[in-house]
């Protein structure tokens, strides 16, 4: 739309979800607050696919929708950069394409921006939806963050969630931050480690606005969250931001334990086990990786995890 100016550009990546993607926009167009774009960046999606979510498009007849299609599948982080780089509006929410918004999250996020620094970020709680049928989760996250906390701390040892469809910030300042599209996995994580050096602070509104539906988790989560190589040079690259207990903890769930629990003892043992042991410098967590190496298995690695993870808080 030419001369319009919204106060809120809201970037949705999608990539062959045209089964879902109907719910996702319905979220938007039910907001309190009117005053958005909606970016949809295809991210190289199958033709078929790709078709559907123009049909799909056209059908919500909102000139305040636009789709931008990427030629390649370049991943999620690549389709969000060109949203942000697209955006007009004053603020950025992001989407995912098959997760939604309760129907008063954009206005209180507006209004807890309006009257704060350019340099704020907020995010909101969420609850995680894993198929139908599937038990009612707890609202995530139980705590909130502290102008004390480091974001590495917060995330990996208390416990912390800050979803990438919770979060809402300034234009100027996501433009300067974008997502690091040489990562194949915590990109997420990265984008608030870049947040935070570029001087941001975080604030959480303390209610449920967001649904994250993971229905597929339960099928493919082995191969869709185990790449203990990036999750090592992840937390190599950004060790400045980490402290020992939170560079502990990361490497405990993303790296050691996901490792032993899908290839055993033997290939635990990867080439950077080594170095990754000795950069944790607490010895509780280098006795506890080895006794988890040697004794644990799937089934039986839950409960000491989640001990362990709140003896490190």
């Amino acid at each position: 739309m030419k001369n319009y100016n919204p106060i809120i550009s809201v970037v949705i990546p999608y990539y062959n979800r045209s089964s879902t993607i109907k719910r996702t926009i319905k979220s938007v167009l039910e907001q309190t607050l009117s005053s958005w774009e909606m970016i949809i960046v295809d991210d190289g999606s199958e033709v078929l696919e790709r078709d559907a979510l123009f049909q799909i498009v056209r059908d919500f007849n909102d000139n305040r929708i636009s789709v931008i299609p990427n030629e390649k599948n370049c991943g999620g982080g690549h389709a969000r950069n060109v949203g942000i780089i697209e955006s007009k509006g004053e603020y950025i929410a992001f989407l995912d394409s098959d997760d939604e918004w309760y129907q008063n999250k954009l206005q209180l996020q507006f209004e807890l921006h309006r009257d704060n620094d350019e340099k704020l970020i907020s995010y909101t709680k969420s609850i995680i939806k894993y198929g139908e049928g599937s038990e009612q989760q707890e609202p995530i996250p139980k705590i909130a963050i502290t102008p004390n906390d480091k974001i590495a701390d917060y995330l990996f040892v208390k416990g912390g969630f800050m979803p990438t469809p919770s979060l809402f910030g300034s234009t100027k300042v996501l433009q300067n931050c974008l997502f690091d599209t040489s990562l194949s996995r915590h990109q997420d994580y990265d984008l608030l480690l870049s947040l935070e050096s570029y001087g941001c602070d975080f604030k959480m509104i303390d209610e449920v606005l967001v649904t994250i539906h993971w229905e597929d988790v339960g099928t493919n989560a082995g191969d869709r969250f185990y790449c203990p190589e990036v999750s090592s040079k992840f937390v190599k690259d950004r060790i400045s931001q980490f402290s020992e207990r939170s560079s502990a903890a990361f490497r405990l769930n993303n790296i050691f334990a996901p490792i032993r629990m899908k290839e055993g003892l033997i290939k635990a043992l990867y080439p950077g086990f080594i170095s990754d042991i000795i950069a944790v410098r607490l010895w509780r967590v280098r006795i506890f990786t080895f006794v988890l190496l040697i004794f644990g298995s799937t089934k039986p690695l839950k409960f000491p995890l989640k001990f362990y993870n709140k003896f490190l808080r």
